[in-house]
Parts: C-alpha cells; structure tokens; sequence
C-alpha cells in the first residue's frame, strides 16, 4: 500500500513539473499531438529520478531527450501497431497522429462514460 502511494504522489510530481509540453496541430489535414520535451529538463529528469531513487519508487524519468523520443514511439507502436502515425522531429519533439473518436477521460468528467463507450475502446 506504502508503494502505491509514492507510486501516485511520484506521479503528480512528476504532472505538475511538466518537462515535455503537448500541442494539437493540424498537418496534412491531419490532428496530431505534439509531444516536446523542454529545455533544461534533463537536469530536472536527474533530480526527479535521485528522488524516485531514495524512495524506492519504481519510477523512472528518461533524462537524454532522445532516449524520451524512442519510448514515445516504441509505446504508441505498442498500442496502435501502426494504425496511426507517429514520428520524430529534432531532438525533443514527437508528433502522434490524433486517432478518431472522444476522448474517454473527457467523457467521465462530464458523467458521460458508459458500457458503450468503455467496449468500443476495448475494441480498438
């Protein structure tokens, strides 16, 4: 129990530093997420994972910009096996295709999230 919640105050740490920025654009007349990391993030990646570190957490901030980049793509070819689009622009910025359909978190912050909507994304 102890670990889950360093595991859950880790995380909001980590939320509320905000090392990468993300950004809707539209190319192509396609909507993709851009995912940039900031500058200087590094050294926070460095005090963050000395951190995760000294509490035993399992948590793990990539630090090198490019390192970050690789997992982006290996994580959403993982989860969409190359339905949608994902690549790498320089260093620090990684644009993912925005697929089709609404966004589930939006849905159950306005009490919308049913069965329906829960099964077509298990589907997908």
């Amino acid at each position: 129990m102890r670990q889950q919640a360093t595991v859950g105050l880790a995380s909001a740490a980590i939320e509320s530093i905000q090392i990468n920025s993300t950004a809707l654009e539209i190319r192509n007349r396609r909507t993709k997420l851009v995912k940039h990391r900031r500058v200087g993030s590094e050294l926070v990646a460095c005090i963050a994972n000395l951190f995760f570190w000294l509490s035993r957490s399992p948590i793990h901030v990539w630090v090198r910009p490019e390192s970050w980049r690789r997992w982006e793509n290996k994580c959403f070819y993982l989860l969409y096996n190359h339905r949608f689009q994902v690549f790498a622009k320089g260093r620090r910025t990684v644009y993912e295709e925005k697929f089709p359909g609404k966004n589930l978190l939006e849905l159950l912050s306005r009490n919308k999230l049913g069965t329906r909507a829960l099964q077509a994304a298990a589907e997908k």
